[in-house]
């Protein structure tokens, strides 16, 4: 710098193209950053692409200079020249203009073409620190700045450019294309380094003129966003590097397109620059791929409400389609890659890359202002415009000076309007600023008593403009934050809790009371698609979506058990599960975070939660978990709040109402029936804010409504139908217990597990709350109790008699009873906050009070009950190996009004009594005559029992062996016992699944109920065959013979015989039998449902929907294709 202050500028053998449209404000930082820039280009041209007149005149005035009456460096002008075209016209295009007229004008107009646009502006230091890397790299052919924005200069927006392989434009360093090691730097001046990329933006990008010539430049086809990424990447594949170099820097301040017709040109110009580009076997692959993938983006944003980018997706496909994008004779003009050269794909953003962008914990973000200090790079105005740069400014007088140095009474002057200066306290300074000197002495203090600053003092942050700070996260600082949130030590808290609850219960496999041994999930999932069910004789009814659920939650656990270590889960992990669910579905009801976290604590140990648990309820466990949930999106929809993302909180709430109506029906139809009222008690929103949000509150009733009864099916169709699936659940049948009307208030359902009186506390501090403090908001809690002790009461008192036969019995209200509870925790939430001085403390202690009882009472009773690992009982080894093997029938006789089941090929299981039997009364029968029956009686049941398959018998007492010993002495045997002790016989008389009959037994199963009642009779062929899908290849023999299944009959069954379709007929009156000709004949005989095919299909497919656009989207701009 020369001693007047003027610096020494230098000249470089560079043309500079400015780009510039009217609609840049940017435009005179841009000219003053040329002006000032430390190396000059030789030549400098613009481009106006439009016609205002003030850009006009701006651009006029840069080339007069800004005042040729000055002398030195100021009489100096910025442009050569200024080139007007068409506001229509874009980069590449203006920049051929450009080109062309330097060359016609000047012959050589330099070595390099500069590309600055009109809303960037570069570093004084940025030319010549490209210029100073394209010196050291001879190979080099393109040099990019790192672009950062404008408003912060220390954060970056670019450092290279790429492109994934759906043709979106991506930042290299953002995209993973470049390592972050590459970026983070400590000593941003000295530890960056220059990396290869497949492209650098335009604006500021440096070209050698020779590679333009030889590339033809800029692709004007390209589109107006994908011209620099094509250039760069033809000039890749010429065999040219293209570096971006982070240590020159220039700031962005263009927005990304809003407008259709930008989204439209942006997705088209990618991925016609993917196609041009890419490889001949990436090519050929691609437009398959790009078309499906398209496809599907379009309808995933028009999920999502963007609707401007799925357009742009499907006029993109269609510009491809319709072949106007020229693609084979672009590639023809490409120039292909040196065979010795290394492949370009690797800098092109690969599915590695995003993911590991996506799950990346280190990640470019500014630092602290107390750390680096404010961004001074900001938008100068039109006076400051023509004014150089604080970095080749010098400063004179008290600007000089040390910040602070001056003292608190020396601040910045404030000017009058008749221009004098006015001191902080008022009085007036003259005009000039005057230079005062201060002793050393109150210098000295002046630098040791400093005040607070938000720019770091010394002299080595002079120029934090050129800073860039890419710190590191805490990660130990992290952890910590995220530890002690309420939402993580609240589940800690209740997951310590639960372990010391549930001690004697930890393992992967449980089972006892209520609760039915859960299959493997290969058998889960056949027994929910089969169409047939080889329960009670046989069923064509529909399995539970329970087990569709437990199928899915079983697939991450299959190595250690699948869908049994599922349940187990569900049952051991109940409390801290509910609480979580609990705490976060209140937490924009209630800023109170203690009162939220007590009422979540005290949800999760609950007594109705500890009984369900303990009694092998799964049906409740799984509403324990999941009702807040569901009650907090129905009070969302009923009262939207205008804010984003209704489609997957919508979805969500679906999607576990869904849930909550598999396991408990009677809880689905609550909560439906409480939405429509909802929906119908609540006034309508008439103000003209929401009244334009009215259709989504219609669109969501009706979506929650119908979605889950779709999810549901064609399970729904049974569960409604049949009253007894409402009031008893779908778990296992439990024995009879005397009705606990007067612990219901207490939210206890009576059994083992559940503390008594205590949840009394609860439902008396929710009435008095409400007494204290009325609300209109805290009735809905109160309905909603109202509704869940009504319910309660009810599946108590009502006796039904269950799917599987047996006696008439009542439900278990745990269900109901959790209604109750979250209406009375609504009560609270919404009073409690309400109360001042000595009813907030009483109240805030009796909470804890109830709280630390609940926690004594889980601790108390909550490990007893029959739910243990391994509990219930199992056969014997070998015999429950045979029972793998050929798949006899195993009839388990119920006592005390539990019914009896009949499985074949295995043990009782999750699910079978939600199953609709063909004849449930008929095992009842069974049962009873062979505890009770004459012996004529006891030697036809078991001639009925083996003709339904059944080999095995479990009696429930060894009373009950000895009579059907003695009846039956010649058609039973004793073996060996369950593990638990229950005797069990063995049936002798003909028990295969499949038998051919003579003409002469035929006569008798068509007329009579009562098979053969010997061991061995004639005229008995058993078949080596399985049901339900029976083939057959008969002999010749006898007309009129019968091949009979071990299948109840009902509809469904159908028959062929050679192809032909026949008449399924009845055997022995239930049993399911088809005619057999004389001749030699191939039979079948199968089960099948079309309609229900149908509704797996549609509910698939239902499911689908709501589980992809359940998945909360984080929203961002409609640029984001």
């Amino acid at each position: 710098m020369s001693g007047s202050g003027v610096p020494v500028l230098h000249t470089a053998a560079v043309l500079a193209v400015l780009i510039c449209r009217d609609d840049q404000p940017e435009l005179r930082q841009a000219l003053s950053s040329l002006r000032w820039s430390t190396t000059r280009a030789r030549h400098v041209l613009a481009v106006h692409l439009g016609s205002d007149p003030a850009v006009a005149g701006l651009l006029a005035k840069a080339v007069r200079g800004p005042d040729e009456r000055r002398a030195g460096l100021g009489a100096q002008r910025i442009l050569d020249g200024v080139i007007t075209l068409s506001g229509d016209v874009d980069i590449a295009t203006a920049t051929h203009a450009a080109v062309e007229l330097a060359t016609e004008r000047w012959g050589d107009p330099g070595t390099w073409l500069w590309i600055v646009t009109g809303d960037s502006a570069p570093d004084h230091r940025c030319l010549a620190t490209l210029l100073g890397v394209a010196e050291l790299s001879p190979g080099v052919g393109v040099l990019g700045p790192l672009t950062v924005d404008w408003a912060d200069p220390r954060l970056p927006v670019e450092a290279g450019l790429s492109i994934d392989a759906v043709g979106r434009r991506r930042d290299a360093f953002l995209a993973g294309a470049i390592p972050l090691s590459t970026l983070m730097a400590r000593d941003l001046l000295t530890d960056l380094r220059n990396t290869e990329v497949l492209a650098v933006p335009a604006s500021g990008s440096l070209i050698r003129r020779e590679l333009w010539e030889q590339l033809g430049g800029f692709d004007t086809a390209a589109g107006p966003t994908q011209t620099d990424l094509d250039f760069g990447w033809r000039a890749n594949r010429s065999g040219t590097l293209v570096l971006t170099v982070p240590a020159a820097r220039i700031r962005r301040a263009t927005p990304p397109p809003t407008d259709q017709a930008a989204l439209t040109a942006d997705r088209i110009g990618g991925l016609r620059t993917y196609l041009v580009n890419s490889s001949g076997l990436a090519f050929s692959v691609a437009m398959p791929r790009l078309l499906t993938v398209g496809l599907a983006r379009s309808v995933l944003f028009g999920l999502r409400g963007k609707g401007m980018a799925a357009r742009a997706e499907l006029g993109a496909l269609w510009h491809l389609v319709r072949g106007k994008a020229h693609l084979i004779a672009a590639r023809k003009r490409k120039i292909s890659k040196p065979a010795d050269l290394p492949g370009d794909e690797d800098l092109v953003v690969t599915l590695l890359d995003r993911v590991r962008d996506t799950f990346s914990t280190k990640r470019p973000r500014s630092g602290s202002d107390a750390l680096i200090g404010p961004a001074r790079l900001a938008v100068e105005t039109a006076t400051q415009a023509w004014s150089r740069p604080a970095a080749l400014r010098r400063r004179t007088g008290p600007e000089a000076l040390p910040s602070g140095a001056l003292g608190h009474r020396f601040r910045s002057p404030r000017t009058t309007a008749a221009g004098r200066l006015l001191s902080s306290t008022g009085i007036r300074q003259p005009s000039a600023k005057l230079v005062i000197d201060l002793p050393e002495s109150a210098l000295h203090t002046a630098q040791v008593r400093r005040r607070p600053s938000p720019v770091p003092h010394g002299t080595d942050h002079a120029d934090p403009q050129s800073e860039i700070v890419f710190d590191e996260p805490d990660v130990s600082a992290h952890v910590r934050r995220l530890l002690l949130r309420p939402s993580v030590l609240l589940p800690a808290a209740l997951l310590l809790l639960a372990i010391v609850v549930d001690w004697g219960r930890w393992s992967v496999e449980l089972s006892g009371g209520a609760l039915r041994p859960v299959g493997d999930l290969a058998g889960v999932w056949s027994q929910y698609v089969a169409n047939w069910h080889a329960v009670g004789g046989g069923s064509s009814s529909q399995a539970p979506t329970a087990l569709a659920v437990l199928g899915l939650l079983g697939v991450p656990f299959w190595p250690i058990g699948g869908p049994s270590a599922a349940v187990a889960l569900l049952l051991l992990l109940d409390i801290p599960l509910a609480g979580l669910c609990a705490y976060l579905a209140v937490r924009r009801v209630s800023e109170n975070v203690v009162l939220r976290v007590v009422l979540a604590a005290g949800y999760a140990l609950l007594p109705t939660a500890t009984a369900a648990v303990a009694q092998g309820h799964l049906d409740v466990v799984v509403a324990h978990i999941l009702l807040p949930a569901a009650l907090a999106g129905i009070g969302a929809i009923l009262l939207p709040s205008g804010r984003t993302g209704l489609l997957s909180s919508l979805s969500a709430t679906t999607l576990v109402i869904a849930v909550i109506g598999a396991f408990s029906p009677l809880l689905h139809l609550t909560l439906i029936a409480l939405l429509i009222g909802g929906y119908v008690v609540l006034p309508p929103q008439t103000d003209a804010a929401t009244a334009r949000r009215s259709w989504r509150r219609v669109v969501a009733v009706v979506s929650v409504v119908a979605l889950p009864l779709v999810l549901l099916l064609p399970w729904s169709l049974v569960a409604f139908s049949h009253p007894q699936l409402l009031l008893h659940g779908i778990g296992g049948p439990l024995e009879p217990t005397a009705p606990a009307y007067l612990s219901l208030p207490a939210l206890s359902p009576g059994g083992p597990g559940a503390a008594p009186v205590i949840g009394l506390l609860v439902v008396l501090a929710g009435i008095a709350a409400f007494a204290v403090r009325r609300s209109r908001i805290a009735v809905p809690g109160l309905v909603l109790a109202g509704v869940g002790l009504a319910l309660a009461y009810a599946v108590s008192m009502v006796p039904m008699t269950p799917l599987g036969g047996g006696d008439p019995r009542a439900g278990w209200p745990g269900a109901p009873l959790l209604l109750v509870a979250c209406g009375m925790g609504w009560v609270l939430l919404t009073t409690v906050p309400h109360l001042h001085g000595s009813l907030r403390l009483g109240a805030r202690t009796l909470g804890y009070v109830v709280l630390a009882s609940f926690a004594v009472g889980a601790i108390w009773v909550g490990g007893s009950g029959p739910v243990a690992p391994g509990a219930g009982w199992r056969l014997p080894a070998l015999l429950e190996t045979e029972l793998g093997r050929s798949k006899p029938g195993l009839l388990v006789i119920g006592q005390d009004g539990v019914p009896s089941t009949l499985t074949t090929g295995r043990m009782p299981q999750f699910g079978d009594d939600a199953l609709v039997l063909a004849a449930p009364d008929r095992l009842t029968a069974f049962g009873g005559t062979l505890r009770h029956g004459s012996p004529q009686q006891v030697s036809a049941a078991l001639s009925q029992v083996a003709a339904l398959g059944a080999e095995f018998i479990v009696l429930p007492d060894e009373q009950s062996q000895k009579r059907v010993l003695q009846a039956a002495p010649d058609l039973v045997i004793d073996t060996a016992p369950t593990t638990s002790g229950l005797p069990m016989l063995r049936v002798l008389l003909s028990h295969d699944q499949v038998q051919l009959l003579s003409q002469e037994m035929t006569q008798k199963a068509r007329t009579s109920d009562t098979p053969p009642e010997q061991v061995a009779v004639p005229g008995v062929n058993p078949v080596q065959a399985t049901l339900p899908d029976v083939r057959v290849k008969t002999s010749e023999g006898a007309d009129q013979r019968l091949l009979t299944l071990a299948a109840e009959w009902e509809p469904g069954w159908q028959a062929t015989v050679d192809g032909q379709t026949v008449a399924v007929v009845r055997a022995w009156t239930h049993q399911v039998g088809v005619l057999v000709p004389s001749r030699s004949a191939e039979i079948r005989v199968w089960s099948q449902s079309v309609t229900r095919d149908v509704l797996l299909l549609l509910q698939a497919a239902t499911a689908l929907f709501v589980l992809i656009t359940a998945i909360p989207i984080r929203r961002r701009v409609e640029t984001d294709l």
